[in-house]
């Protein structure tokens, strides 16, 4: 199951980290432009040139937004504790 929160960044969840706010991370890299898939001997490959991938591919960007969302970060924990009490049979 995969979920997508609104307003959410990378790290949304990371309260425990004190990141409470979306911030951009100035020069971090960020592969979420990149189509990636395991190769022979499970080497990273960038699936659009079919080499191993590096952080020099054009696919790579800069300035990724981070940061905590508290509202989010809680329904995303209620929601696994239903998943694995569910999947459990904890419940």
């Amino acid at each position: 199951m995969l979920t997508e929160y609104p307003d959410s960044a990378h790290g949304f969840d990371a309260g425990l980290l004190g990141l409470s706010t979306v911030a951009v991370s100035t020069n971090a890299q960020s592969a979420r432009n990149c189509r990636l898939k395991e190769g022979e001997g499970g080497v990273l490959m960038n699936d659009d040139t079919k080499e191993p991938f590096t952080y020099k591919d054009a696919c790579i960007a800069l300035n990724p937004h981070v940061g905590g969302n508290p509202a989010t970060a809680r329904e995303a924990q209620k929601a696994v504790s239903e998943f694995l009490q569910a999947l459990l049979k904890l419940g």
